[in-house]
C-alpha cells in the first residue's frame, strides 16, 4: 500500500486532465554543506527580506528528490519554488532529482547509510511511519507555522507525517475515490444518484441489480478483498483499526462494536449489490475495466478513472470505451447520516528532511514556497487535491473533482506504527474480509481473530 495509492488516486488524475505519463530517473546525491546551511527555518527564510536583500554569502548545493510526477505534470511549480528560493539565495544551486516509486526507498536507504541523503525527499503518506520511528527525519513541530494554512492541512494527509505529537514531515498534495458509476443503468433502474445515506445507496444500487440480466452483473463492483473500501466502512462507523497508547502498545480495535457496524453495513453491501469475486482485490483486474466491458454499473475509484472509461482502448486492450461518453458520473460515498460522507483513505505524498542534511534552514524555505498556498493552487489546476481543507472548496468547483474533493474532508489513515507494514504483507484484513464475507466466520470471530494478529505483528520487537 505504499505511494502507489497516491499516484494511482491523485497523479493518475492528471493523466486524465493534464495528460501526463512517468518516465525516466536521475539519481545522485547530496551537495556539500555552506556555513548556514544548519541554521533554522525562522532565521534562514524569514530574515532575508526585501529589506535585507539576498543572501549572498550562502553558497552550496540544496538536493531535492521528487517523484516523476512532478516533472511530467507540474515543472513549473518546481521551478517557481526554485526561483524564490533563489531570489533569498542566489548562489545556492538546487538539484532536483526525480526518483521512481519503485525503487526510490532502497535509494534512500543506500544513501541514509552512507550519509549522502538528500537534504528534501518526497515519500508516499504510508511509507512515512518506518523512517520516523527510526528517527531518520527532522522534527519540524516548532517550525510547522512557517507554512502556508498549516492549521487546515488535510488530517488524514497531515497525520501520516506525525508521530508521538511530533510532525517530521509537511503534506505536499492527496488523493481520494469517490463512487463512479453508469448514470444511465442508474436512471433506468430509477435509482437516486444523490442518495443521502449509504442505506439510500444501497437501495440504489439494489434496484439497479434487479434490472440486470447478466447473473454475473455487479450493481456496484466490490472485490471481497478492497480492504481500503471496507475501512471507510469502519471508520465511517466511528471504528478503528489499531490505537497506541502512551507508551507506544497497539490495540488493535475491529472487534470493537462502532468497527463490528462499519463491516456488517460493508457485507450488506456487498451481498446485495456485488458479484465480484470474494477472493480478489480491486486490482485484480483492475475494477475499472467492469464498467468498460459492462460488467458493473458502479465502482469507487479515483478521479482519472471517468476519463480514463470513456478514452481510447490502447495497445494492451485495457483503455476505455468512448461510446460511454456522457454515461459515467460520480458522487461521494455517503456515510451513516444524511450530510456526512463515509469517511475516505487519503493517499498522497509527503516532505520530509534527512537528519543528516547539513542545509535544513534552505531545505524549509524551499519546501514551504513548494508547497505553499499559491503552489497549491496550482496543483489543482493540473488536476489534484489540495494539502489543506481551505483549498478543498477551490478543487470543489470542478465538477470532475467534487465528489473526491468532499470525500477527503473526512478521511482516515493507516496506524502510524513501525510495524504496520507487516499486516499488510500478511493480508490480515484482506484474509479477514474473506472470512466474513464467505460465511466461514462471523463478523465477531473474524474481528477477534484479526485483532490478535494485528496487536502481535505490531507489538513485534522486530
Amino acid at each position: 500500500m505504499k505511494t502507489q495509492h497516491l499516484s494511482f488516486a491523485v497523479v493518475a488524475a492528471l493523466v486524465a486532465v493534464a495528460g501526463c505519463s512517468s518516465n525516466s530517473t536521475k539519481t545522485g546525491t547530496a551537495g556539500s554543506p555552506s556555513p548556514s546551511s544548519s541554521t533554522p527555518v525562522a532565521a534562514s527564510s524569514s530574515s532575508t527580506s526585501a529589506s535585507t536583500g539576498p543572501d549572498t554569502a550562502a553558497t552550496g548545493t540544496l538536493t531535492v528528490w521528487l517523484q516523476q510526477d512532478a516533472k511530467t505534470g507540474w515543472p513549473q511549480l518546481v521551478a517557481a519554488a526554485t526561483t524564490a528560493f533563489n531570489a533569498k539565495y542566489p548562489n545556492v544551486k538546487v538539484d532536483v532529482q526525480y526518483q521512481n516509486w519503485t525503487d526510490h526507498l532502497t535509494k534512500f536507504d543506500t544513501q541514509l547509510a552512507a550519509g549522502t541523503a538528500p537534504d528534501v525527499i518526497e515519500m508516499g503518506n504510508t511509507e512515512m511511519a518506518k523512517y520516523m520511528i527510526d528517527g531518520a527525519f527532522t522534527d519540524l513541530t516548532a517550525d510547522k507555522g512557517n507554512f502556508d494554512d498549516s492549521a487546515n492541512w488535510l488530517t488524514g494527509l497531515a497525520n501520516s507525517a506525525v508521530l508521538d505529537g511530533k510532525t517530521f514531515g509537511v503534506p505536499y498534495y492527496a488523493g481520494s475515490r469517490a463512487v463512479i458509476y453508469r448514470s444511465d443503468l442508474w436512471s433506468a433502474a430509477g435509482a437516486s444518484t444523490t442518495p443521502a445515506t449509504i442505506d439510500d445507496l444501497i437501495t440504489g444500487c439494489t434496484a439497479v441489480q434487479a434490472k440486470a440480466t447478466d447473473p454475473n452483473f455487479s450493481a456496484f463492483y466490490i472485490p471481497g478483498k478492497y480492504w481500503y473500501m471496507a475501512m471507510n466502512f469502519v471508520y465511517g462507523a466511528g471504528g478503528d483499526i489499531a490505537k497506541s497508547d502512551s507508551s507506544g502498545k497497539w490495540t488493535a480495535d475491529l472487534n470493537s462494536a462502532e468497527a463490528q457496524k462499519g463491516l456488517s453495513k460493508f457485507a450488506d453491501m456487498v451481498k446485495a449489490c456485488s458479484k465480484a469475486p470474494i477472493d480478489t482485490d480491486e486490482s485484480h483486474p483492475n475494477e475499472y475495466l467492469t464498467l468498460v466491458k459492462k460488467q458493473a454499473a458502479a465502482i469507487l475509484d479515483a478521479g482519472w478513472v471517468p476519463g480514463t472509461v470513456t478514452g481510447p482502448q490502447n495497445d494492451a486492450g485495457t483503455g476505455g470505451d468512448p461510446a460511454l461518453t456522457g454515461k459515467i458520473a460520480t458522487m461521494t460515498l455517503p456515510g451513516f447520516n444524511a450530510g456526512t460522507p463515509m469517511s475516505a483513505f487519503l493517499g498522497g505524498s509527503d516532505l520530509a528532511i534527512p537528519v543528516s542534511s547539513k542545509h535544513k534552514g534552505w531545505a524549509e524555505t524551499w519546501m514551504s514556497t513548494f508547497i505553499g498556498s499559491t503552489s497549491e493552487k496550482g496543483l489543482i489546476a493540473a488536476g489534484n487535491l489540495p494539502n489543506t481543507t481551505t483549498l478543498l472548496d477551490q478543487a470543489g468547483t470542478d465538477p470532475k473533482l467534487k465528489p473526491f474533493a468532499d470525500s477527503a474532508k473526512n478521511s482516515w489513515f493507516t496506524p502510524a506504527a513501525k510495524n504496520w507494514v507487516s499486516v499488510e504483507k500478511q493480508n490480515v484484513i484482506p484474509d479477514m474480509l474473506v472470512s466474513i464475507l464467505s460465511g466461514k466466520a462471523s463478523i465477531d470471530q473474524a474481528t477477534k481473530t484479526a485483532d490478535s494478529q494485528i496487536e502481535s505483528l505490531l507489538n513485534s520487537a522486530s
